[in-house]
């Protein structure tokens, strides 16, 4: 391979710092021969091979320094290793580049061949895992192979296979027909029962080691903590009302509460738009029921008393201290008979418009969260038979569709925010069954996915008790709204349950990845970029060989190879 322009302009004007002049006269032409036949990519790449030859010949490993140096008979392994112990002992930095380069300048000298960064293949069904294998099996595989089922080798699987996918024939596994056709010839209650009694994975007690990057990032935290709290919070500008809807500003512009003196108002309405207007309401419902929060917070305030470090009215710095806000949340679950649900509501929606008052907010890290157990298949069908018992018909059309579309496509609380009736289409085929599919238009993962059959009846019930348009959305009336639903459904006795949403879509994922469906379209189909919550749901999975699949596949009247040769035969006979 010859060296471009760039890379044999760089050899040419390197100039070491650690060889005298007479020295680098004698090995220049060795040295920047041997680098460029190294085949360097990249300019760095040249010079970094250049630095480590010339960090060899000036140690004494060799070279007289009284003729040109013969790199071949220089580039030892102990040599090398030598240089490297010194060089460590020395304090010096990227110990690791110069064992890298200095390697392939032994390789190239030695005109052996360059050593494959890739010491592990991956197992043979790995490298087919386009075709009909689930991730069970491909965990399987790995297991077999030797190597760890961790997020990082399930993330190279799912990398490889991307790239298989990306074009020929295996392009026709990311058909939405292939995904139907898989799911339609599986047996859906034999998948589930593989986990019907799921084993739970044991983590270690011993703290895991952090990496130096992630130690560096710490120690900056606390130092921006410590800074934040010794030099306190930086307000957020004056916010704009001309950023809100017109009917949000007049509601607001007219807002005034009940119960309130006009001389108390005159001193509140203030810093009770401020908190409002920062938040950026989008409807007028909203807008008026974080005013009445607000109001009700700052009254409270107004009658505490005022220590020599904080005299006269309140100001907006004042509203930033948390500590006055939970005491707040403390006297009225003290003193109001409102419920617990109503005051935390109550906290969570002053939290958020305090913290819209600060300009440089705390970057709160978040922590791994372990994913909780999926439903088992008599949950399932509990659930299924609850959500067809409801007492209203509101609770019952948003059951069926959260646990439909939850269950059966795997859609988050997200997703279920931007889906509207029009969204969800029957669809059919030649050689398949009739399937439904929901599309979500919006979001952090836009897609189509497949409704399992199971829970299709769930999902076409709801659509039957939609009361709106086909282009209302089917849970709400917000788009793009933080909260989805508070669902609870109610038991014969009247006992109250509530859906976990993350669970059902855990279910979902746990169910799929038993079918012999290619990863690419699984996390497609799942709105992931990466494999690692199907690898967190591998512990619960038993590695057993499933029961054979009763077919759904519509029937194909097209007879076979072997069934045309038996027809052949009789006809001879």
């Amino acid at each position: 391979m010859t060296p471009n322009a760039q890379v044999i302009a760089t050899l040419a004007a390197y100039v070491p710092r650690g060889l005298p002049a007479g020295a680098w006269a004698l090995a220049a032409d060795p040295v920047r021969s041997l680098a460029a036949r190294t085949a360097p990519h990249d300019p760095a790449r040249a010079r970094g091979v250049a630095w480590a030859l010339c960090v060899l010949l000036a140690g004494p490993y060799g070279w007289d320094r009284q003729n040109a140096p013969d790199l071949r008979a220089l580039l030892t392994p102990p040599a090398i290793q030598a240089v490297l112990d010194v060089h460590v002992a020395g304090g010096g930095r990227s110990a690791d580049h110069l064992a890298r380069h200095l390697t392939q300048a032994r390789r190239t000298a030695h005109a052996l061949p360059a050593r494959s960064r890739r010491t592990h293949r991956m197992p043979a069904i790995t490298r087919t895992s386009t075709c009909e294998t689930s991730v069970v099996e491909v965990a399987r595989a790995l297991t077999s192979a030797g190597r760890p089922v961790t997020r990082s080798t399930l993330g190279a699987v799912a990398a490889e296979a991307a790239a298989s996918t990306a074009r020929g024939r295996a392009a026709r596994t990311l058909e939405l027909t292939y995904t139907a056709r898989i799911l339609q010839a599986t047996d859906e209650r034999s998948t589930e029962a593989v986990h019907a009694t799921p084993t739970h994975a044991t983590r270690s007690n011993s703290p895991a080691r952090t990496s130096m990057r992630a130690e560096r990032a710490a120690r900056k935290a606390e130092r921006d903590t410590l800074r934040r709290a010794t030099s306190g919070p930086v307000l957020a500008p004056e916010p704009d009302p001309a950023r809100l809807p017109a009917d949000v500003r007049a509601a607001l512009a007219d807002y005034y509460p009940r119960g309130v003196p006009g001389r108390l108002w005159a001193e509140l309405r203030p810093l009770t738009m401020r908190l409002v207007i920062g938040s950026n309401p989008a409807t007028v419902n909203i807008a008026r029921t974080r005013a009445t929060a607000a109001v009700g917070y700052l009254r409270w305030l107004h009658t505490q008393p005022t220590g020599p470090a904080n005299p006269g009215p309140l100001s907006v710095a004042d509203l930033v201290d948390l500590d006055l806000l939970e005491a707040y949340i403390t006297h009225r679950r003290r003193t109001s008979g409102a419920s617990t649900a109503s005051i935390s509501s109550t906290r969570s929606l002053l939290r958020a418009l305090v913290a819209a008052l600060d300009a440089q907010p705390l970057a709160v890290p978040s922590r791994y969260t372990p994913l909780r157990g999926p439903y088992s298949p008599e949950e399932c069908e509990d659930l299924l038979e609850l959500v067809a018992n409801q007492p209203s018909r509101a609770r019952q059309r948003t059951g069926a569709l959260v646990v439909g579309l939850a269950l059966g496509a795997g859609l988050a609380a997200r997703d279920l925010r931007y889906v509207r009736a029009c969204d969800i289409v029957e669809r059919d085929a030649d050689t398949l069954l009739p399937y439904l599919t929901v599309t979500v238009p919006a979001g952090p993962a836009p897609r189509t996915v497949i409704i399992r059959d199971t829970y299709a009846p769930a999902v076409r019930t709801g659509l039957a008790l939609h009361e709106g348009a086909e282009t209302d959305l089917l849970i709400g009336r917000l788009e793009g709204r933080k909260n989805v639903t508070t669902l609870r459904l109610t038991t014969a006795d009247g006992t109250p349950v509530k859906l976990d949403i993350a669970r059902l879509r855990t279910t979902w994922l746990f169910a799929m990845i038993h079918v012999a469906i290619p990863l690419p379209r699984l996390l497609a189909d799942a709105g992931l970029t990466t494999a690692a919550t199907l690898a967190d749901l591998l512990p619960y999975a038993r590695h057993v060989e499933p029961e054979p699949a009763q077919t759904r596949t519509a029937p194909d009247i097209t007879p076979t190879t072997s069934e045309r040769a038996a027809r052949s035969t009789e006809v001879t006979r």
